[in-house]
């Protein structure tokens, strides 16, 4: 067995260790299973979980899921947002829910000019700090579109 320290909190894991790993967790399998994966995902090596190292994998895990947790935190208050009427109407919500996180990383794609799988390498604090200035930036296009189309007649 080999445990690959990853510094979750920093955001240290890649955007796709962290969808990789935000799934094992909503999946429907035995919690060794799911320590097992999780462990691989980090680059870990592990077979069987033994009875001399469980302690030991269930630190590992619950650190991993503590550092999810922080993120998912993070993620929840820094890049919340209402879409606009006008945004609504558009169909945003559709292809939000159509294809999900691959939206966010295709927008990343198209913005770098980067093959999808070169931003799902990136470390995960990038992606994040990148979203949360790419979301203030829209929110700023909102209200000075509101204000300039109320000016007009």
């Amino acid at each position: 067995m080999r445990l690959n320290k990853v510094d979750i909190l920093k955001g240290k894991l890649t955007f796709g260790q962290k969808i990789d790993l935000l799934e094992v967790i909503v999946n429907e399998q035995s919690e060794a299973e799911k320590a097992k994966a999780i462990i691989r995902i980090l680059g870990g090596r592990i077979n069987k979980i033994r009875w001399w190292n469980v302690r030991r994998v269930l630190r590992y895990v619950k650190g991993v899921v503590d550092g999810l947790e922080y993120w998912a935190k993070a993620e929840a208050k820094a890049l919340k947002y209402e879409p606009t009427a006008e945004e609504k109407k558009m169909g945003y919500s559709v292809l939000s829910k159509k294809f999900g996180i691959f939206n966010t990383v295709d927008a990343l794609a198209l913005k770098y000019m980067k093959d999808p799988d070169d931003i799902l390498n990136w470390d995960y604090a990038k992606v994040f700090l990148i979203l949360c200035k790419d979301l203030e930036t829209h929110k700023i296009d909102v209200k000075n579109y509101e204000r300039n189309s109320k000016k007009k007649p």
